[in-house]
């Protein structure tokens, strides 16, 4: 019986902790995805600059079509 107790007591804390987990998990998620995103729009700018000024433009209105 003293097992069970000590497990019955243990759960709340593991759930908070699993909790926290998840949370820190989201939160990096999100800020890779970011450093991707930022990643691809610098890509795409450096790839306009190096365009023709009406394949710029082209490309320029395809991409904002996109988003």
């Amino acid at each position: 019986h003293l097992l069970n107790l000590q497990t019955e007591m243990m759960i709340p804390s593991v759930l908070s902790s699993l909790l926290m987990l998840k949370d820190k998990l989201k939160d990096f998620c999100k800020e890779e995805l970011k450093k991707v995103s930022d990643r691809g729009k610098v890509l795409e700018i450096h790839l306009l600059s190096e365009m023709s000024p009406s394949s710029s433009h082209i490309m320029e209105n395809i991409i904002l079509e996109m988003c």
